[in-house]
């Protein structure tokens, strides 16, 4: 898991520092360096929550309440007002919208 978040993490900050459109992208990066910053090891970024959080999806209505939570973020951060409406979400291919991700919807 430990090497998992070290690879994404180093993926994604590549992609924000150099190769994003987002318009929140200094922001973000803001908020991982204060984060970093905040511990003693020397880390440009804190990117991920300490820990182990992996949960078992035992059964389609658990798939179901995780999906659409994870949906729902950009709607409580009020970037959208519907799921569908945020760009990067595979909720757009829930709705039979195509989305910026191939997804096998299920």
């Amino acid at each position: 898991m430990r090497d998992f978040k070290r690879y994404n993490a180093q993926l994604i900050l590549k992609a924000i520092e150099k190769e994003s459109g987002e318009s929140r992208s200094k922001w973000m990066l803001n908020r991982f360096r204060f984060r970093g910053n905040l511990l003693k090891r020397n880390e440009k970024y804190k990117f991920w929550e300490d820990g182990v959080h992996a949960i078992n999806i035992v059964s389609g209505y658990f798939f179901e309440q995780k999906l659409y939570y994870i949906h729902q973020n950009p709607v409580r951060a009020q970037i959208v007002e519907e799921d569908w409406h945020y760009l990067h979400s595979s909720a757009r291919d829930y709705c039979g919208i195509k989305g910026l991700v191939e997804v096998s919807v299920y």
